[in-house]
């Protein structure tokens, strides 16, 4: 039998689980299943693209996901207030994403490098 201690882990450690599994919504939402809105501006025209980007983007996710393990042990309400957050955060964007569906043209890669694939991998992934 799991003592009530080590069982509250186990199930704090568990609930983090649920912002990967609604992320996998968003591929099951990343479709187009009618009229589609361009969101491109003048100023996104501007702005240059920058192929090492990807590099902090791809830390975000790792920084949230040991966050809320830090969370986890350091403060158990904060973290499950935290958790509960992200979830109807993502459950919002999810229902917005159905109701407004939006694309942004991608860059056209160039480049063979490490960095240009991790690129092309992200954009491959979102479409």
């Amino acid at each position: 039998m799991i003592d009530k201690k080590r069982r509250e882990n186990v199930l704090a450690i568990l609930f983090i689980f649920t912002v990967p599994l609604l992320n996998i919504l968003y591929t099951v939402l990343n479709g187009h299943n009618g009229e589609v809105y361009n969101l491109v501006t003048d100023i996104d025209n501007k702005i240059p693209f920058i192929k090492y980007f990807i590099v902090p983007y791809n830390m975000w996710y790792p920084f949230i996901i040991s966050t809320l393990f830090y969370l986890c042990y350091a403060d158990r309400k904060v973290f499950y207030k935290t958790v509960i957050s992200v979830d109807m955060g993502l459950i919002f964007c999810y229902v917005v994403y159905i109701l407004y569906q939006t694309t942004v043209p991608r860059p056209e890669l160039i480049d063979n490098d490490l960095i240009t694939k991790m690129v092309s991998c992200w954009i491959r992934k979102i479409h």
